[in-house]
């Protein structure tokens, strides 16, 4: 005897009803069902290949089996009952159970379906994580990628173009400080010219003066000998006009 049917009848008293159904058409002569999925199917379904295979975005044929190949496969025994064959699915506490463990008054109130309906559940949520994960999140997760590669080429065009727009402001910048030197250079002899040029005419001044005190001296010794009362009568100080010293230039520095 099927365990799936042992449990349908053993739950009957809860269930509205008591038949297995084809969970297509709902036909109630069903005797297979698919491996992959878990649809449970009737003969009609079968030849029709109609189940939840079809709905990946690659559909794949789907594998009937008897529903007692499927069970003989998939049979488990409890592990509190080593007598009873794992046969229903608790959905709230999310653990297999037997029948006695099906029974048990902390199971009562919770919802509990037949191991095959979870088979089948459990499979259709993963065919159709599995589609999404194919056709969408794969698919968007390479569009981000493009993406990164396309970010990726921007920023080496911008760091490029960025490059040499700084090579050749540089060179702007080269051309425009080689004119301001040459034009300091320029002002650097201009003024040194100015300079020699002034130190010079304060030098011919003091070479000038220099004669003039010598000739000084000489007339003066020659008076501090003589006898002639006219000419040492005309004598005149001239020690005021020699005690003033030329002015010293004073040159600024250059740049400072």
């Amino acid at each position: 005897m099927l365990y799936f049917l042992q449990f349908q009848v053993m739950d009957a008293r809860n269930r509205a009803q008591n038949a297995v159904k084809c969970q297509l058409c709902e036909n109630t002569s069903v005797h297979q069902c698919c491996k992959i999925c878990g649809t449970i199917l009737c003969n009609v379904c079968v030849k029709d290949s109609k189940c939840a295979c079809n709905n990946l975005s690659t559909p794949t044929q789907h594998k009937v089996v008897t529903i007692e190949q499927w069970f003989s496969r998939n049979s488990q025994t409890c592990s509190l009952h080593s007598t009873k064959q794992i046969i229903t699915f608790c959905e709230d506490c999310v653990i297999r159970l037997c029948e006695n463990c099906a029974a048990d008054n902390r199971h009562r109130p919770h919802n509990c379906v037949d191991l095959l309906t979870t088979f089948k559940k459990r499979k259709e949520n993963i065919i159709r994580e599995l589609d999404v994960l194919k056709k969408t999140i794969k698919r968007n997760y390479h569009a981000s990628l493009s993406q990164l590669n396309e970010k990726r080429e921007k920023v080496q065009q911008n760091t490029e173009r960025v490059t040499i727009a700084l090579e050749n402001q540089q060179h702007i910048w080269c051309r425009e400080i080689n004119s301001i030197v040459h034009d300091m250079k320029s002002d650097i002899e201009r003024i040194d010219t100015n300079h020699r040029r002034a130190l010079f005419k304060e030098e011919k001044d003091i070479e000038h003066k220099l004669s003039e005190i010598s000739k000084r001296i000489d007339d003066l010794t020659q008076l501090v000998d003589s006898e002639d009362t006219n000419a040492v009568s005309m004598y005149g100080s001239k020690i005021k006009e020699f005690e003033k010293l030329p002015s010293i230039i004073k040159f600024a520095k250059l740049f400072s």
